[in-house]
């Protein structure tokens, strides 16, 4: 014969198990245009039309930014400290790497090197707004 606590342990789960179930549904995902709503882009790509195709949107221009603020948000994290094997700041640290030249160095930040990805993460920075922020880095360490 089942004892009472066995019976009064099994009929506890079995409301634990049927009030989850019914707890289940009342948190339903909501309705397709609420689900829809959540899970939008939260932006759009835009891509500026080549000559050959149409205008369609305009795409805004932005003014380039400044060698040390791109420095400040994308590089110093890993050059300050030396993360992964970036470079100090510090002209004995770069000294060997600009004695491969400029055009090196350039290379380097568009490519990647090492644990460097390309373009350092500033994908949405131009070539010539690297370009400068090299030369900033060059000429903070002489």
């Amino acid at each position: 014969m089942l004892h009472l606590s066995v019976i009064a342990t099994r009929l506890l789960a079995i409301v634990i198990l049927i009030a989850a179930a019914a707890g289940a549904s009342a948190f339903a995902p909501g309705t397709e245009a609420e689900i829809r709503e959540r899970i939008a882009p939260f932006g759009q790509l835009r891509v500026q039309a080549t000559d050959e195709e149409d205008e369609g949107e305009v795409v805004a221009q932005r003014e380039p930014r400044d060698a040390e603020a791109i420095y400040d948000q994308f590089c110093g994290t890993c050059h300050i400290g030396g993360i992964a094997g970036a470079p100090r700041m510090t002209a004995e640290a770069w000294e060997p790497r600009i004695a491969e030249g400029m055009e090196a160095l350039y290379a380097t930040t568009f490519n990647g090197r090492g644990a460097m990805p390309p373009r350092g993460t500033c994908f949405d920075c131009t070539d010539e707004e690297l370009i400068k922020t090299v030369d900033w880095m060059v000429e903070s360490v002489q």
